[in-house]
C-alpha cells in the first residue's frame, strides 16, 4: 500500500498498488494481532486526502470478500482484512468516505485527553502510540472505551510482557511500519 499512485503495470492493465495489495495477502499474517495486513498511509504535504481514499479503495477492492458493514465498529471487523492505519486525521477521513467498511487506526506519539472523540469522529477501531509514553492508565482508559490498543517500535521482551498484562492488543516491532 506504500505505492505512490496507480499507474498501470506493463502490459497488465492492473494499477501497481492492486498488484502489490493482491500480492502482499498471502504473505502477511501476523500471529499476534490475527490480521493479514496493516497498511500504512502515509502523510505527503498537501496530498493526504487524495492517498487516503486511494489506499482505502484499493484495499476496499483487494479485500472486498472480507469486508463487512460497521468497519468502524470492532465488533463488526472481520480479523483478516486489513487495517488501515495513519497518523494523518485527514487521511483517515477520506479512507472513512471511501470505503466505510474497511477498519481503521489512529496512529499517535501519545494518547491524547480526548482519545474517545477523536477515534469516534475518525471511525477507527484501534489507537496505535509509542509504547514509550504508555501507561497503564492510559492504557485502561483506551480498552475500558472498547478500542484496540496498539503499540508500536516496543523491541525490549519485558516491556512487551508488562503492556500485555495491561491489555495492549499488538505489537509493530521496529521497521514493520
Amino acid at each position: 500500500m506504500r505505492s505512490r499512485g496507480s499507474t498501470p503495470e506493463a502490459g497488465s492493465g492492473r494499477s501497481t498498488a492492486a498488484s502489490r495489495c493482491e500480492a502482499r495477502r498471502g504473505h502477511c499474517l501476523l500471529p499476534c494481532a490475527g490480521h493479514l495486513d496493516e497498511p500504512e498511509i502515509k502523510r505527503y504535504a498537501d496530498r493526504n486526502s487524495h492517498i487516503g481514499e486511494v489506499v482505502a479503495r484499493t484495499a476496499a477492492q483487494c479485500y472486498r470478500d472480507l469486508l463487512r458493514s460497521g468497519g468502524d465498529r470492532a465488533e463488526s471487523v472481520v480479523l483478516q482484512a486489513p487495517l488501515l492505519s495513519s497518523f494523518g486525521r485527514e487521511a483517515l477521513l477520506a479512507a472513512r468516505t471511501a470505503a466505510p467498511e474497511l477498519p481503521r487506526g489512529y496512529l499517535v506519539d501519545d494518547v491524547p485527553e480526548n482519545f474517545a472523540a477523536e477515534l469516534e469522529e475518525l471511525g477507527c477501531v484501534s489507537l496505535h502510540t509509542d509504547h514509550e509514553t504508555l501507561t497503564r492508565d492510559k492504557a485502561r482508559a483506551v480498552k475500558d472505551a472498547g478500542y484496540w490498543l496498539f503499540c508500536y517500535t516496543v523491541d525490549d521482551p519485558a516491556r512487551a510482557r508488562e503492556i500485555f498484562g495491561w491489555g495492549w492488543t499488538r505489537c509493530a516491532p521496529t521497521g514493520s511500519t
